[in-house]
């Protein structure tokens, strides 16, 4: 396919797209990893059948990937004729029915139940801000950028989430896509697409926050072939889930990032690593990539240009440690996944001790709009050091638990209040949100107009990590939270350096100690320098960040109170720990075999 045919594709598929909505009452079920687990199969089975067996004309279900509205799950959107897409939220069958009845077969657009509406088109709201669309109230319904949930929202990595068919690549096509890829190959040499990505500041998604263009840059400079772009997509922590969503409702922008980041570096060998807990992503991506494959986007000389690409998709271990760099490009080579001493860095020696560029998932997801509208125009939101927009996952007793994108800058109170709508039960009202989901610690309420920048929380031994926030009340245990953070990162712990494999596991005998009525006023200390050690000594991430909720519970002074009651007055405020250790003795709890207490 060369340019012309592109344009002469691209403008068929849009003009089908939009003779789609135009003509057709249009239902589209939100179908992820969540909310299948929440009905949406259910849903989407149930509106197809209702529609045949009525024999309704005009009447058209399609499967898009999340919006992002998890809190409200199973959710759809249904746009009439000349009318927005209404989203609706908690579409069991029985809803469903009546939504059919109400508002498909009827002029009822039941208000009461709708979280919002958008326009059929992404690239409808200017630079992807929700709040700045042209938008007006339609019958009793907001648009989403003036509800609290979708007002600060700039969906940018996340702007086709909820829009398409992930499992279609003319859907993609139709709103523009590869659409970059086309202006790269023949308009730009891949100096000026490194260029480009390294004007916008973008900063890499996956949690260290590097220089995506800064290693763009180094594995071009490399001259040593084969070359090889690695999206890596294994994402194993709790609570965070972004990576996946994009793998699920925008495969093809993946694609997309990814070969621009193979014209950057002179190379038409790329892995996307995907982890094996999330069937559905390894599934989709395989079929953008087949797709992509007999589309012609990849292959011998794509566009009608002299560059060559081909994908390999690789299914991960079922690991966190294989999410680690290094450990995933051991990985990818069949090899045990566990992380190496660096330098050298990939761009060094990376897979096959070759020349490799390693991103996350949603750091590729920004770069096709970066190529298209250039990186001054993405530098320009955000925060000094941070620029551009982050994808964030609001979990725990939140109002709104949530996918939602906003751009950095702000206190971390918007994400918290506004976006996530606060505590969900007035009575117990956030009292901690811990970042980083198990490579950090906490802030509390007095703390939350701390910037939302990658830079800043570190000093509080906190992470903004992969961007989750996960939310504590007096429900919740400080302490036991940090217990399960430690439990999890000593059990998923390679075991391969000695400061790690030991050191995690004697933080969290003493946690266990301490939850369990044992804990001695000693142990304070003990923990401090066994946390330093294990962060000063360990060889990559995971044991580098382990230990940062014991100090930064030492750190703040309300959470160290809590972590004292527990030692000195035996005392739990959330009645969460057992605190009367002479039973807990009496079990076999509190006395350092780890056997007792590895899965409580």
């Amino acid at each position: 396919m060369n340019r012309q045919q592109f344009h002469e594709l691209q403008a068929r598929l849009a003009g089908q797209r939009k003779a789609l909505f135009e003509n057709n009452t249009v239902i589209q079920v939100m179908m992820d990893g969540g909310s299948i687990l929440s009905g949406a199969k259910q849903t989407y089975e149930y509106f197809k059948k209702e529609i045949a067996s009525r024999g309704l004309q005009n009447v058209v279900v399609k499967m898009v990937g999340s919006f992002g509205a998890m809190w409200a799950d199973p959710t759809v959107f249904i746009s009439k004729p000349g009318s927005p897409r209404v989203l609706y939220g908690f579409v069991d069958t029985k809803r469903a029915g009546e939504l059919l009845t109400r508002f498909v077969l009827g002029d009822d657009p039941c208000a009461n139940w709708s979280l919002g509406w958008v326009s059929n088109d992404p690239y409808h709201y200017p630079d992807f801000a929700w709040a700045k669309a042209p938008d007006e109230e339609w019958r009793g319904i907001l648009p989403i950028g003036r509800t609290e949930w979708g007002k600060l929202q700039h969906r940018i990595s996340g702007r086709n989430l909820g829009f398409i068919d992930p499992e279609d690549i003319e859907d993609y096509i139709a709103i523009g896509g590869y659409k970059s890829l086309e202006k790269a190959l023949l308009d730009m040499d891949p100096q000026k697409v490194i260029d480009e990505v390294k004007a916008s500041k973008l900063r890499g998604r996956g949690g260290a926050g590097f220089s995506v263009g800064t290693k763009w840059q180094s594995t071009h400079d490399e001259t040593r072939m084969p070359k090889y772009v690695v999206v890596n997509g294994h994402e194993g922590e709790p609570n965070v889930f972004k990576d996946r969503r994009l793998f699920e409702g925008d495969p093809h922008s993946i694609l997309e990032g990814l070969l621009l980041g193979c014209y950057a570096a002179g190379t038409g060998d790329a892995y996307i690593y995907v982890g094996s807990e999330h069937p559905l992503s390894f599934k989709r991506i395989g079929i953008a990539v087949e797709q992509a494959r007999k589309a012609g986007f990849l292959g011998k000389n794509i566009l009608g240009s002299s560059f060559s690409c081909d994908v390999k998709v690789i299914i991960a271990a079922g690991c966190y440690i294989s999410g680690e760099a290094s450990a995933m490009l051991y990985g990818i080579q069949g090899l045990r996944g566990m992380p190496r001493v660096k330098p050298p860095r990939s761009y060094e020696a990376g897979l096959w001790a070759q020349p490799t560029t390693v991103n996350n998932v949603e750091s590729f997801n920004n770069v096709p709009e970066i190529i298209l509208r250039g990186g001054a125009w993405y530098a320009g939101f955000g925060s000094e050091k941070s620029k551009g927009t982050k994808l964030i996952m609001l979990s725990g007793p939140f109002k709104r638990q949530c996918l939602a994108e906003v751009p950095f800058g702000g206190p971390i109170s918007d994400s918290i209040n506004i976006v996530g709508g606060g505590s969900s039960d007035p009575k117990h009202p956030i009292r901690a949100v811990q970042t980083g989901s198990v490579s950090g610690g906490c802030f509390p309420p007095s703390m939350f107009n701390i910037p939302f920048d990658i830079d800043a929380f570190g000093k509080w031994d906190c992470l903004l990590g992969s961007g989750s926030f996960t939310a504590y009340t007096d429900q919740q245990c400080l302490v036991d939270a940090a217990y399960y953070v430690l439990r999890y990162n000593r059990d998923e712990s390679c075991g391969k350096c000695v400061p790690c494999r030991i050191g995690n596991e004697g933080l969290t005998e003493m946690l266990w100690r301490i939850k369990s009525g044992d804990g001695k006023e000693e142990d304070v200390e003990k923990m401090l320098q066994i946390s330093d050690l294990v962060i000063e000594h360990s060889i990559c991430g995971l044991g580098q960040a382990a230990p940062l909720p014991i100090r930064n519970m030492l750190k703040i002074p309300e959470f160290k109170a809590e972590l004292m009651e527990h030692i000195i007055n035996k005392r739990c405020r959330a009645n969460v720990c057992s605190m009367d250790h002479a039973d807990n003795k009496k079990l076999g709890f509190g006395t350092g075999v780890r056997a007792n207490h590895q899965y409580k």
